[in-house]
Order: C-alpha cells, then sequence, then structure tokens
C-alpha cells in the first residue's frame, strides 16, 4: 500500500483498470490525506463500507478483482469473498512484483541513502567492536547508531513464516550452527522460541565474527554482510572469506541488463567448485 499509495496509515487501496486508484482510510484520515498524492482518498469507519462507496464511484463492483495472496490471510480472503459476493478473487501477486522491481529514480535514491546508512553503520562497528561482551549486547549498541540515524528498527518480509531481524551477529563456531533460517548461517539465538541470530556467546579475539545486517530507511532496504575478526583469524576461516571476496567480484562484472540471474547464480556455484568450497557454497 505505501508503495502505490505513499502513506503507511490504516487503509485499503483499490486500483481500477479505467478509473484513479481510490484509497480508503480506516485510520488516520488526517495523516494519510497528508501524505498521499492520490486524488481519491476516502474516510470510512468500516471495512463494509467499501463496495456501496466502490459502487458510487463506478457505478458496480468488479467482476474480477487482483489481491496479493502471498501477504492475505485465508480469513480474511474470506471475508472479502462474502463482502464482495459477485466478484471473483485471482492471485495478483506477480503483478504486484513486476512492478516494484522496476525503480524510479526516487527509489534509487532512497536505495543509496540506505546504502550509505549501512556503511556507516558497518564503520561503527568496526571501530567499537571489542572483546568480553555478548553477541546480543553489541547488536545492541550497533543497532541503536543505526536507530538514531533513521533506521525503522524492523525489517519486513513477504513470507509468513520469516522473521526480519538485525541481530545476526554470529561469533566463533556459533556461525557454523544450522537451524530454521533459510540461509546457510543461522546462528544459536537467545532461545529456543527465538533459535537464530545473535545469543548470549561472549565474542572472542583471535575468530570470525560474522554481522549480517539488514538496513532499512525511509521503506527501502539494504543488506549487507561482512565478516570481522579482532587479531588474527586462523588461516582456514581467512582463505574462505578471500574466496567468497573473488566470487563476489568476478560476479560483479557479469551482472548486465538482461542477464537473467539464474545464470549468475549458476556461474557463482562453478566458481566456488573452481576454488574448492563447493560443498560449504552457499
Amino acid at each position: 500500500i505505501f508503495y502505490f499509495s505513499g502513506t503507511s496509515q490504516d487503509c485499503y487501496l483499490y486500483i481500477h483498470l479505467n478509473y484513479d486508484p481510490v484509497l480508503f482510510v480506516k485510520r488516520y484520515f488526517p495523516r494519510a490525506k497528508e501524505e498521499s498524492a492520490l486524488k481519491n482518498i476516502l474516510q470510512i469507519s468500516s471495512i463494509k463500507q467499501i463496495p456501496d462507496k466502490i459502487q458510487g464511484l463506478h457505478k458496480k463492483l468488479p467482476d474480477t478483482c487482483g489481491m496479493a495472496f502471498d501477504v492475505v490471510p485465508v480469513r480474511d480472503y474470506h471475508f472479502y469473498q462474502v463482502l464482495f459476493s459477485t466478484t471473483t478473487f485471482v492471485d495478483a501477486t506477480m503483478m504486484v512484483n513486476d512492478c516494484r522491481q522496476i525503480k524510479s529514480i526516487y527509489e534509487i535514491e532512497q536505495m543509496k541513502l540506505a546504502a550509505k546508512l549501512s556503511e556507516k553503520t558497518f564503520h561503527f562497528i568496526r571501530d567499537n567492536i571489542r572483546p568480553g561482551i555478548s553477541e546480543m549486547e553489541f547488536c545492541g549498541i550497533y543497532e541503536t547508531f543505526a536507530r538514531k540515524l533513521g533506521h525503522s528498527g524492523i525489517l519486513l518480509n513477504r513470507y509468513y513464516r520469516s522473521t526480519g531481524y538485525v541481530f545476526h551477529l554470529l561469533s566463533g563456531g556459533h556461525g557454523g550452527i544450522i537451524g530454521s533460517v533459510d540461509t546457510p548461517c543461522c546462528g544459536n539465538g537467545t532461545s529456543i522460541s527465538h533459535p537464530f541470530g545473535a545469543s548470549g556467546k561472549i565474542i572472542q579475539e583471535n575468530e570470525p565474527i560474522f554481522i549480517d545486517f539488514g538496513t532499512i530507511l525511509n521503506g527501502y532496504n539494504i543488506d549487507e554482510t561482512r565478516m570481522f575478526v579482532m587479531g588474527k583469524m586462523e588461516q582456514k576461516a581467512m582463505d574462505a572469506s578471500k574466496a567468497s571476496i573473488e566470487i563476489l567480484h568476478r560476479l560483479l562484472s557479469e551482472m548486465q541488463p538482461g542477464v537473467a540471474m539464474c545464470e549468475i547464480f549458476e556461474k557463482s556455484v562453478l566458481h566456488a567448485k573452481k576454488l574448492g568450497y563447493e560443498e560449504q557454497f552457499l
């Protein structure tokens, strides 16, 4: 809704093929009115008012309506189906994603600002990381730094079984713990109810420290991972880090408009195999 309307207030957006879009705002109407550039912004006290208001504007309800099925709960879908009894709902997820993957000049600028914030945060991490404190405590320190510069503190996901979080710091042996997170590096987490990311483990000298920090600024994300060490990293770990950097720089030259991402991925896998990291890569 924020992408298409410019506001994140509690509202419902109706986009018609032949008419201007309509934003139905439950709360808070004055803020939505101020934030959104849409012309048709209507206040409602209940979602049940929406069908009548659409009929008042367009004389009829749509025969077919697209909905982002990947994020709409089943209960809500059934509710809409009863509310719009003559309308057939279809999955518009790919249509929404296809729109969003094309970035405007404004959006690219927002992504650059988020990248700058990520860079500043990692510089802060490099200058302030120290042995003797826990993984989670240090996450709190650098998250506080980023929050002061506008980081929202949350990472939104489009998958209901995944939780976005910014405290993904894994040190020493914790970098090798696998688990529920769909990445090669899960970590131990704080409890069995949150079994991923940073833990109470104390950060030590001479061990690899993996920090995956997701930045969200003005609604736009940058996700960046860096490896740190206080002192001297074990040679085996250093060699793997250098191999990762080599693969990354090799792929940069391959990334051009029109190249399929599956081709880029396959080349990364082949290069990892060439360097002796086929089993461990990703």
